[in-house]
């Protein structure tokens, strides 16, 4: 019954396997946080990248006084461009002037155009009180589809949508020619 009882004691007693069980435990749990904390940064910095994506387009398409399709398509790809190195693929944008009626400023859309089936929602409503009559504002949204390196290991597809406005700088209005 001794032996017996040393021998309960020896193995209550031996550490040897509780950090091979502790380490069994801990490294799910620190691979999960590590891949998770990629993840968010990535997102933040997608998030980052079409919030200037969107400023750029807006900032370019109000350079001129009119702009043609083809700056407009030059536009776009200026914004594709800036998501790099992240595809942009599943970015997709639209750009909307919209000029306010002289004498009362009452808004409407002067044209719209968009890349990839992007648009921009009630353009004439986001865009009241932001001229004065005889003017105009470009409106530039852009939304992504962010779908993670381990898509819905740590989080799933987000879906990001980003808007930028911009007065034209040589004239009252951009024309589209």
């Amino acid at each position: 019954m001794a032996r017996f009882r040393d021998t309960l004691r020896h193995i209550r007693d031996d550490l040897r396997g509780a950090v091979s069980a502790e380490f069994g435990v801990l490294v799910p749990v620190l691979l999960f946080l590590f891949l998770g904390s990629i993840e968010v940064v990535n997102l933040v910095r997608v998030e980052r990248k079409l919030v200037v994506a969107a400023q750029t387009a807006a900032n370019l398409a109000t350079l001129q006084a009119s702009i043609t399709a083809a700056d407009v398509a030059d536009v776009f790809r200026a914004a594709e461009l800036v998501m790099q190195p992240f595809d942009a693929a599943p970015m997709a944008g639209a750009l909307a002037s919209v000029r306010y009626a002289e004498p009362d400023g009452t808004p409407s859309v002067d044209w719209q155009d968009s890349l990839r089936g992007g648009t921009v929602p009630e353009p004439a409503a986001q865009a009241v009180g932001l001229g004065l009559p005889g003017e105009s504002v470009v409106i530039v949204r852009l939304t992504y589809a962010y779908r993670p390196l381990l898509s819905g290991l740590v989080i799933g597809e987000v879906d990001l949508d980003e808007r930028a406005f911009a007065r034209p700088r040589r004239s009252g209005f951009v024309a589209l020619n």
